[in-house]
């Protein structure tokens, strides 16, 4: 549970709040991720080519980050699409592919995304298959440049 604005305010898993600089909160109890972005921060990167990525819905946008909710039905693919650098925080456990390069010899655990874990990511255009029959859940948050 988080306290923000005197308000109380419990969330589940996969929810999300942001917190400007001079904003305050208090945790209370629960398990969670705190991402901090720094003021000082290097300029962020951008892919060569902007390509809209889609079946994503958008939860919180300004200037600087756009923060989504990454979705994609078991068996699914999402078509070519870009990415800037990017924090995905994982929630649940699905295997990805890009079909694109599937005949090439690749190891049964590539693409293997982990939960409860956040990874950093630099930029990529790619298209992603979601090879589990489970939806792919992520929390993506991806800093903005100009396209």
């Amino acid at each position: 549970m988080k306290e923000r604005d005197d308000n109380k305010k419990e969330l589940s898993r996969g929810e999300l709040i942001v917190f400007r600089q001079d904003e305050s909160y208090r945790i209370i109890s629960g398990e969670y991720f705190e991402i901090g972005i720094k003021s000082d921060h290097p300029a962020y990167k951008g892919p060569e080519e902007w390509l809209e990525p889609e079946k994503n819905m958008t939860v919180y946008e300004d200037d600087q980050l756009r923060i989504f909710e990454e979705r994609l039905e078991g068996g699914d693919e999402r078509h070519l699409h870009s990415h800037s650098q990017r924090l995905v925080v994982r929630l649940n456990e699905v295997q990805l592919t890009d079909p694109r390069f599937e005949n090439q010899n690749r190891r049964a655990s590539s693409g293997l995304q982990v939960p409860n874990t956040v990874k950093f990511a630099e930029p990529v255009i790619h298209v992603v298959k979601n090879l589990s029959n489970i939806p792919l859940s992520n929390i993506v948050i991806e800093f903005k440049v100009s396209h």
